[in-house]
């Protein structure tokens, strides 16, 4: 089968690589981030991407479900300088999972709603309870207003 060249006016057009794009995909990254209140990792955005700063009112985690049904939430990073980092919430292998938030079980909640307990108003406290490898720990925070440039990596 023989098929004729198309003409400019006939290509289908595609969206421009790069610029504008790019800033739009960080701009939602960043207003994600600050919906989440955890900090991005570092595949959040490719490493050539101009910094876009966010601003949120959290403790500094980031997490990610522990369960296929989006269900839990397990710890994959600290943000450096956050109250999380301070207080010495650990990054381990396996993650840490989250028990409780103000001693109410998240075990079987949707990670957005793990999430919203988690966030509060700057200055209250939150209480944090993990299953850590070496036994069930809780840790007391107190909620600050954190920036992170989207680019960010979560401390190891």
């Amino acid at each position: 089968m023989h098929r004729r060249p198309t003409t400019s006016r006939e290509r289908p057009t595609r969206a421009p690589r790069g610029g504008s794009h790019l800033a739009g995909l960080i701009a939602l990254l960043a207003a994600l981030v600050a919906v989440a209140g955890c900090a991005p990792t570092a595949t959040s955005a490719p490493a050539n991407a101009p910094a876009a700063q966010s601003s949120f009112v959290g403790v500094g985690i980031a997490l990610k479900p522990a369960m296929a049904d989006g269900t839990g939430a397990l710890v994959i990073g600290v943000l450096e300088q956050g109250p999380a980092a301070r207080a010495g919430v650990p990054v381990t292998e396996p993650p840490a999972r989250v028990i409780a938030v103000d001693g109410h079980d998240v075990r079987q909640l949707p990670i957005a709603d793990v999430v919203a307990r988690i966030r509060g108003p700057e200055g209250a406290p939150v209480t944090l309870q993990f299953a850590l490898p070496d036994g069930p720990r809780a840790f007391t925070l107190v909620r600050e207003r954190l920036r992170t440039p989207s680019d960010a990596t979560a401390t190891p």
